[in-house]
């Protein structure tokens, strides 16, 4: 049962930690007490059940120490300060309790927090649970996984300076003991168009830099690494480093984690020869000879990456500047590409290498965090297990210039906005029926409508895509042409067609749609959305990986994968994506959710900025007026009837110390004590609901007048007793001492 927050809650008209209790319900309202909170280092605030979390981009001193932890252990929700470690308390009891899986749902838009708050999370979890050596090996492990991902698949871009680009959802095991006793972790959809192109004033991927500027010398000139301004897939951009990040630094982390997941040595050399050779397949130049075909001009850089893949020189440079083209079921025909397709294939082949090393580390970190190293009685397996899930995926996002990535990215935070309507907002409405109590429906964005436009067959975009990718002249243009041309796309609101201004004229033109999110308008070019859907790896750059005397590669291209392709149609990224996608809210819907929703304060990623116009914006695409207004539907607070009891009974003579009747009637009791009307409340079957924030303030407020005046009455029993104890040690020390004088004198006479 989840639970408005207590004392904490209430303490403060002027600084409310719980949104339901706000006196006006506007959307100015829940921003004026956000920007109050947040101004107070108070970042986390309560919408019910529901956390929200202001990134204030610093370290607020003892938000997250030993102790703060400890506050928080065994308390149930509504006991203390919002805080993460609250919410990571009730879902861990719950799953304790209940023996029922358990998910926290983070969400917010990119640099809004989200991977901190999941961090936090799992610290919290690895802190409260079991310490014997196994479990803290488990533990170790699940918490070195964070920094690890972080560096193969988190970057720095202009709304976020250590934003992820993939998305992540882990699931931890408990066994019979409720310890952690595995982890598994299921990666979606990474980036991987970063590794050879970068907008201006963003950065590859952090292990890029990692490795350029921590790794010893002697590492350095084994693996040809050198200075990142020296690498063009790392100077594109422009920017080299970011502020308050140090490279060298979170390198260590980076070789920590490798470490704690049981990483040999010769995997971790592979790995940094696959990074350092996917830079210098970016230094590959090309230059125009007779009949279309091409050539590598600089083969001193084919030298380094032959020797880092461990290939032939002559196999690096067929892969790039030629291509087997099938002409039919066991035939291929070899064709030489010109210079813009050869560094079309190089690019290519950078980015096979390195989603199939992220993919591999994935593996390797579940293969050490499988339930088979369990020991000891409380084995299990994964469906005798208990699970939390932790979802922290990337966030809503809106750029300049939107492409595919984000198509797929606002696809995913779309549906997952329709699980929390679902899941909360639906419940909340459920919750007051079943109870029985008489409400007005609250009327909400049901964001269905934008998931179907996107997903559904025949008529969504993605269905669309599809079939452009298998037409053999299928191009961006006429994928965006059939878009124009239906109707049901011209006709649909959520869907429309920029300005011919927007999109441009002549070499600039850039045919776009806008498609219209619960978060806001997004405008996307569909330049490049037919090859990133298709992701097309030609044979030829599969053999070569397959060629590769790296032991790692053995596992990230598998030998013979290459001879069966042309066979059958591999799916879509897009397909591939939604199905991903599906999977995923079907084991959210399997579990208890519990939800995070943060917030960015600034766009200039600074401590102490709190921008009204930014955080308004959020706080209407993410419903948080709609999520007030239908958790309090007309009451302020709802509790069941033994924990309210539980609460304020000391407030009415006949319900304290003891209540013999039942809890219905004791509350009953309590309220008509603080001469509270039948109109102020209703009883539901299981719960109290409180129509009125003024009486839940009024019920605090004399709940600490009274454990004041019991404080003083114990205090005073207390120091009673504690002098009658005094006195009768005196007694009974004077009494012996004149015993023990009267025995002398009297053998003194008898002599």
């Amino acid at each position: 049962c989840h639970l408005v927050p207590g004392a904490m809650a209430y303490s403060a008209r002027s600084n409310i930690s719980d949104l339901v209790l706000l006196e006006k319900i506007t959307e100015d309202e829940i921003l004026k007490a956000l920007k109050q909170r947040f101004k107070a280092d108070q970042i986390y605030t309560y919408i019910g059940p529901v956390l929200l979390s202001v990134n204030p981009f610093k370290m607020i001193n003892g938000m997250y120490s030993p102790s703060k932890i400890k506050d928080y252990q065994g308390k149930y929700i509504y006991e203390a300060a919002p805080h993460v470690y609250a919410l990571a308390e009730d879902t861990y009891r719950q799953l304790k309790v209940d023996r029922v899986d358990q998910c926290v749902i983070i969400s917010g838009e990119s640099g809004s927090g989200k991977t901190e708050a999941s961090k936090k999370l799992m610290q919290y979890i690895a802190a409260t649970s079991g310490s014997s050596q196994g479990i803290q090996s488990v533990k170790n492990k699940i918490l070195a996984s964070n920094p690890l991902l972080e560096a193969f698949g988190n970057a720095k871009t202009v709304r976020n300076n250590n934003s992820s680009r993939f998305g992540k959802y882990m699931q931890i095991y408990f066994d019979l003991r409720n310890d952690p006793a595995g982890a598994s972790i299921i990666n979606y959809i990474l980036e991987k168009s970063r590794v050879v192109c970068t907008a201006k004033d963003e950065r590859n991927f952090h292990i890029f830099y990692q490795i350029c500027t921590g790794l010893p010398m002697k590492e350095k000139q084994k693996y040809f690494i050198q200075d990142p301004k020296k690498f063009k897939y790392l100077t594109r951009s422009g920017c080299l480093k970011v502020d308050h990040m140090d490279d060298t630094r979170e390198l260590k982390e980076t070789l920590h984690g490798m470490h704690a997941i049981g990483m040999h040595q010769h995997e971790v050399e592979e790995v940094w020869s696959l990074i350092s050779a996917v830079l210098w397949i970016g230094q590959v130049e090309f230059a125009p000879v007779t009949g279309d075909k091409s050539k590598v001009t600089n083969l001193d850089v084919v030298d380094k990456i032959s020797t880092l893949l461990k290939v032939s020189k002559q196999a690096v440079t067929n892969a790039l500047t030629s291509r087997h083209i099938q002409a039919g079921p066991g035939k291929a025909v070899l064709t030489y590409l010109d210079v813009e397709k050869a560094e079309y294939t190089r690019d290519a082949l950078a980015k096979v290498i390195y989603s199939r090393l992220f993919d591999w580390i994935v593996r390797r970190l579940n293969v050490s965090l499988d339930l088979s190293h369990q020991t000891g009685s409380s084995k299990v397996d994964k469906k005798t297990a208990s699970k939390i899930g932790v979802l922290d995926i990337f966030g809503f996002e809106i750029f300049k210039i939107n492409s595919f990535e984000q198509f797929c990215i606002n696809f995913v935070n779309e549906k997952l906005q329709q699980v929390f309507i679902e899941k909360t907002l639906k419940s909340e409405q459920d919750e007051y029926k079943s109870e029985g109590i008489k409400w007005v429906p609250v009327k909400y964005f049901n964001n269905k409508i934008v998931c179907d436009l996107i997903e559904k067959k025949p008529n969504g975009i993605l269905k669309y895509l599809d079939d452009e990718c298998v037409l053999p002249k299928g191009t961006d243009k006429t994928f965006y042409d059939k878009l124009v041309n239906v109707s049901f796309f011209r006709n649909h609101k959520h869907f429309a067609i920029p300005d011919v201004k927007e999109q441009g004229r002549g070499k600039n033109y850039k045919p776009s749609f806008i498609l219209k999110h619960y978060a806001g308008d997004v405008k996307y070019c569909v330049a490049g959305f037919l090859d990133k859907n298709k992701d097309l790896t030609w044979k030829d750059l599969l053999d070569l990986g397959e060629e590769s005397k790296l032991r790692i590669m053995d596992s990230m291209f598998p030998r013979g994968a290459s001879s069966g392709m042309g066979s059958k149609r591999p799916p879509t990224i897009g397909t591939a994506f939604k199905k991903q996608v599906g999977q995923l809210m079907t084991a959210l819907g399997s579990c208890q959710p519990h939800y995070i929703r943060c917030i960015k304060s600034n766009n200039q990623k600074r401590a102490a900025i709190f921008e009204d116009d930014l955080v308004l914006h959020q706080i209407k695409y993410l419903g948080l007026l709609e999520n007030v207004r239908v958790r309090r539907a007309g009451f302020a607070f709802r509790e069941t009837f033994t924990r309210f009891l539980k609460r304020y009974k000391m407030l009415e003579k006949s319900t304290w110390p003891q209540w013999e009747g039942s809890d219905v009637d004791g509350v009953v009791k309590v309220l008509k004590a603080m001469k509270s009307k039948h109109g102020d409340y209703e009883l539901g079957k299981t719960k109290v609901f409180i129509k009125h924030p003024v009486t839940i303030f009024q019920l605090e407020e004399y709940r600490e007048r009274k454990i004041h005046e019991l404080v003083i009455k114990i205090q005073t029993v207390y120091r009673s007793w504690l002098a009658r104890k005094h006195l009768l040690e005196l007694r009974e020390n004077s009494l012996g001492l004149f015993g023990r004088s009267k025995l002398r004198r009297t053998c003194s006479i008898r002599r």
